[in-house]
């Protein structure tokens, strides 16, 4: 900082002013990096997740010694289908990208049930065959409970907590 005094305290003033405000700038592009830097770790685990399922369920079709139902066929390829839709949908989060530069985060919110989608989440963790044989106790108090939340946020950050609950603890 230059001293705000003499003939030039005026400059000095203004020096100073503009010093604070590129040090703020540098301050909030550095926390702005490290958000989309966090961001882009999440999605890539994210996608991580549906797409074990998809890799386990087509070697489960794919492998000869293994005998599938024309229902197990049916499942299975259903929740390939599923997990392929919810990598469209993480896909399409890459495009927040350009949004967080600006500091922006839309939302799409909306009154919903919680309780059916978090039924659904553990429904389809449980189709996994790795974690089939997993135990999880769905105990609730209401059977529907609405509020206004974004869906895909919601399911991504309860499915990322079902699924690791299952990896790092435990059966």
């Amino acid at each position: 900082f230059y001293a705000e005094k003499g003939i030039y305290k005026e400059v000095f003033t203004n020096l100073n002013k503009l010093s604070n405000q590129l040090k703020l700038n540098e301050r909030e592009r550095e926390k702005t990096e490290k958000m989309r830097g966090e961001w882009i770790n999440n999605l890539s685990h994210d996608l991580k997740t549906p797409l074990s399922s998809i890799k386990g369920y087509s070697e489960l079709m794919a492998d000869e010694d293994y005998f599938l139902t024309d229902n197990e066929i049916k499942e299975y390829s259903r929740i390939i289908k599923n997990k392929a839709n919810y990598l469209e949908e993480l896909l399409e989060d890459l495009k927040l990208t350009q949004v967080l530069k600006t500091g922006l985060f839309p939302m799409n919110t909306k009154s919903q049930d919680i309780v059916e989608l978090l039924r659904g989440i553990t429904i389809d963790v449980l189709n996994n065959p790795k974690y089939e044989k997993r135990r999880i106790r769905f105990n609730i108090r209401k059977e529907q409970i609405f509020f206004s939340f974004d869906k895909m946020l919601m399911q991504r950050a309860f499915t990322n907590l079902l699924y690791n609950s299952l990896v790092h603890n435990d059966e």
